[in-house]
């Protein structure tokens, strides 16, 4: 029973240590997801190369709002589709079939 004891006694230093190093694994993963949340949106997602900003422009520059700017799967993709994904403007919720 003694011998029983003092494996006990060995191996609960073992288990709080190893829950202390997971811990400040955990904390540390943590910490630097909230950083990366804290960088501008901008850092975060990848800019456009300029010859395609060029082209987003021009497409979206069209006065015609039902013009097919591309279409795939018999699926049209119109002005008025790629202006409801600038800022602050409603996204374009209609089903398409």
């Amino acid at each position: 029973m003694l011998l029983l004891a003092s494996k006990v006694q060995e191996t609960v230093p073992d288990c709080y240590r190893k829950l202390k190093e997971q811990e400040a694994y955990i904390d540390k993963e943590l910490d630097e997801r909230i950083e990366k949340l804290k960088l501008p949106i901008f850092e975060r997602f990848p800019t456009l190369p300029d010859d395609q900003v060029v082209k987003v422009n021009r497409v979206l520059s069209c006065t015609h709002p039902d013009k097919v700017v591309y279409e795939a799967f018999n699926i049209p993709l119109t002005v008025k589709d790629l202006e409801s994904l600038q800022p602050r403007q409603w996204l374009n919720d209609e089903v398409r079939y």
